[in-house]
C-alpha cells in the first residue's frame, strides 16, 4: 500500500522522498482507504524513504511488466502482437556527479506499455543487454519484435529464433556489407506494396513500401523478406522542396506470415515509439526520474500512433479435393494441386509487362534466385485477388523447379498451396516412402498422391494396401484405388 502511494504521488508530479510524503499526508480519507492506507496512521518519509531504497529497481519493474502485460487485451483471431526495443536517456536522472540513466526497454506496440527494462551503464551498451531484456518476457512465441539499426545482430535473431519470435530490424551503416546488399536488389523492378500519406504538423509525408523475398544470397541468419521504405517530405510553406529519405530493413516473416500493410504498421509503430521526446512518458522514471528519489519501474509509454494490424490468418487443414478440383485461373484439365506455370506468368504479364518479362527471363535461363525474389515480391497467400493468388501459385512453382525443398516444407505448415506443391514434386521425383510419411502424418494431398504413384507403376495392390493402412474413410483416394485403369493413365496424361 505505501508502494503503491508512492507510485500514485511521484506520477502526480511530487519527485522527493518528502513531496511523497506530504502528498501522502494530504490525502483524503476516502482516497486513502482506496488506497489501503489507515486514513489515521499514514506512512512518514522516513518509511517511504527506507521502503523505496530497499527495494530491488529490477524486480519492482520484472513484478509491474508481468501484471501489465497480462492485462494487455489478447491480439485479434489471426493478429500478431508486436514489442519495440527501444533506448532512451531518462530525464532529469542526471546528478553533479553521474551522468544521465539510460534504459533499454521493451513496449507493447498497441497499448504503449513497458513490459521490461534494464538500465544500461557507462561502460557497456544497448546490445550487451538485448537479450537480458528479452529473458524478462515469459513468453514471445508469435510476437513480433522490432528493432532499430544497433540491434541488427546476427546473434540476437538467433536467440529471437530459439524463443520462437519473428523481428523486424532495420539496417543501417554499422552493418555495410548487408546494407549494401539490400541496395543492389533489383528495387526498380519491384511494384509498390504499400503506400500511405499523412498530413499534419505543417508538413505532408508520402511513405512507401516494397519487398523481396531473400531466402538466398542475404548475408544474415534467419532472414526471409528485405523490405524498402521510401519517406518523402515536403513543408507546406516549401511546395517545391521534397526530400526522400530510403531505408532497408530485413525480416524473418515470409510473404504468407505478413501482408504489406502490416509490415508497415510494425515498421511505423516502433518509429511512433522511437520518436517520443525523453519526456513524454507520464511514469516516475521511464523519462523523468527525480533527483531525490530512487528509480522505481517503467509503467507506460504514449500510445502507439499506428498499432499492429492482423496478418494473413491461416487457413484450417486441407481435405483431400475431388481429382477434378482446380486452383484458380488454372484450365481444368491440369493437375489440381498446383497452377500451370505456363498459364500463371501470362495471368501476371497481363497486368505487369516489365516485371513478369524480368520474372520469365530469369526463369528461362535458370536464375531462379532472381525469379523467385521477383515473383515473391507481389505473391500473396490465399488473396481474394487471383492476380496476387497466381503470382503465389507461381512462386511456389519456382520453389519447386530449384529444388528448395527444405522452404516448401516449411511454407507448407501454413500454406496450403506450398504443401500441395510439395506432394506434386515428390509424386514427380517417384519418391513414395517420403509420400507415404506424410500421409501418414494426416496429409491427404499427399495420401492422394500416393495411391496415385502406386497406380502409376501398375501396382494395384499396393495402392489398396496403402488405402487400407491409412484412411479407408478418404473418398476421393478411395475412388482412385478402384476407378479403372485406363482412367488413371488418362488423368496422368492430363
Amino acid at each position: 500500500m505505501v508502494l503503491t502511494a508512492a507510485v500514485c504521488a511521484v506520477v502526480a508530479g511530487y519527485r522527493s522522498y518528502t513531496a511523497i510524503a506530504e502528498w501522502v499526508a494530504d490525502l483524503p480519507a476516502d482516497t486513502a482507504v482506496l488506497l489501503g492506507i489507515d486514513a489515521n496512521r499514514r506512512p512518514s518519509e522516513a518509511m517511504i524513504r527506507r521502503l523505496l531504497q530497499a527495494i530491488d529497481p529490477d524486480l519492482l519493474t520484472a513484478a509491474i511488466g508481468s501484471w501489465l502485460a497480462a492485462r494487455i487485451p489478447a491480439p485479434a483471431p489471426g493478429s500478431r502482437p508486436a514489442i519495440a526495443v527501444d533506448g532512451k536517456t531518462l530525464r532529469g536522472s542526471r546528478t553533479r556527479d553521474s551522468a544521465a540513466r539510460h534504459v533499454l526497454a521493451a513496449a507493447d506496440q498497441h497499448a504503449g506499455i513497458i513490459l521490461a527494462s534494464t538500465d544500461v551503464d557507462t561502460k557497456t551498451n544497448e546490445i550487451t543487454h538485448f537479450t537480458a531484456l528479452l529473458d524478462q518476457i515469459g513468453d514471445l512465441r508469435g510476437t513480433v519484435v522490432t528493432a532499430d539499426a544497433l540491434h541488427c545482430q546476427r546473434d540476437h535473431v538467433v536467440y529471437l529464433a530459439e524463443r520462437g519470435a519473428h523481428w523486424i530490424l532495420t539496417v543501417q551503416g554499422n552493418q555495410p556489407s548487408l546494407h549494401q546488399q539490400l541496395a543492389d536488389l533489383p528495387w526498380r523492378l519491384v511494384p509498390v506494396a504499400d503506400r500511405t500519406t499523412d498530413r499534419g504538423h505543417g508538413r505532408r509525408e508520402i511513405r512507401t513500401l516494397k519487398i523481396l523475398s531473400v531466402s538466398t544470397g542475404i548475408d544474415f541468419p534467419h532472414a526471409a523478406q528485405a523490405i524498402q521504405i521510401r519517406r518523402r517530405r515536403r513543408r507546406l510553406d516549401e511546395p517545391r522542396r521534397f526530400p526522400t529519405e530510403t531505408v532497408y530493413a530485413i525480416t524473418d516473416l515470409l510473404a504468407h506470415q505478413a501482408k504489406p500493410m502490416h509490415l508497415a504498421d510494425w515498421i511505423r509503430g516502433h518509429w511512433s515509439i522511437e520518436n517520443k521526446p525523453t519526456g513524454s512518458a507520464t511514469s516516475a522514471t521511464t523519462k523523468t526520474a527525480p533527483r531525490s528519489a530512487p528509480a522505481m519501474a517503467h509503467t507506460s509509454w504514449p500510445h502507439s500512433a499506428t498499432p499492429p494490424s492482423a496478418p494473413c490468418a491461416s487457413p484450417a487443414p486441407p481435405t483431400s479435393p475431388p481429382p477434378t478440383a482446380t486452383t484458380p485461373a488454372t484450365p481444368t484439365d491440369h493437375w489440381p494441386y498446383s497452377a500451370s506455370p505456363n498459364e500463371v506468368p501470362g495471368v501476371i504479364l497481363g497486368a505487369m509487362e516489365d516485371w513478369g518479362s524480368v520474372a520469365r527471363a530469369a526463369q528461362e535461363r535458370g536464375d531462379w534466385d532472381e525469379a523467385i525474389a521477383v515473383v515473391g515480391s507481389v505473391a500473396e497467400c490465399f488473396s481474394p485477388d487471383p492476380y496476387l493468388h497466381n503470382a503465389h501459385l507461381w512462386h511456389m512453382d519456382l520453389l519447386a523447379r530449384a529444388g528448395r525443398l527444405d522452404e516448401l516444407a516449411r511454407r507448407g505448415e501454413s500454406d496450403r498451396c506450398a504443401r500441395r506443391r510439395l506432394d506434386r514434386l515428390l509424386y514427380e521425383q517417384g519418391r513414395g516412402s517420403d509420400l507415404r510419411h506424410r500421409a501418414e502424418r494426416g496429409d491427404k494431398t499427399a495420401f492422394y498422391m500416393l495411391v496415385h504413384l502406386l497406380r502409376d507403376r501398375g501396382d494395384e495392390r499396393a495402392a489398396r494396401q496403402a488405402l487400407a493402412d491409412i484412411d479407408q474413410t478418404d473418398v476421393y483416394t478411395t475412388q482412385l484405388a478402384h476407378e479403372p485403369r485406363t482412367r488413371v493413365e488418362r488423368n496422368g496424361s492430363g
